[in-house]
């Protein structure tokens, strides 16, 4: 009898077929295991703490890119792209 394959994440797919900056495949795999509605929950979250962020008069003139959990971000909008649009 032979074990089933592993169903690898989404996280390593895309690996396996496009360079990916190791970070953000951090951030996909951390997330990537949640349902859909946890994804979108997270996302929500995370986009009002940017704008927190953006609101503070000291972060004025930096890029969104430099925020707290900009990476996590980028991997929660990935994800919810990736399920609702039939991945």
């Amino acid at each position: 009898m032979t074990a089933a394959p592993s169903r690898r994440g989404f996280s390593a797919r895309l690996a396996a077929v496009a360079p990916i900056d190791p970070s953000l495949q951090a951030a996909l795999a951390r997330a990537e295991h949640l349902p859909l509605t946890d994804l979108q929950r997270a996302l929500r979250d995370s986009e009002r703490r940017l704008r927190e962020w953006a609101g503070d008069p000291s972060n004025g003139g930096r890029a969104t890119s430099e925020a707290p959990g900009h990476l996590d971000r980028v991997a929660l909008g990935t994800l919810i792209e990736y399920r609702t649009l039939g991945g």
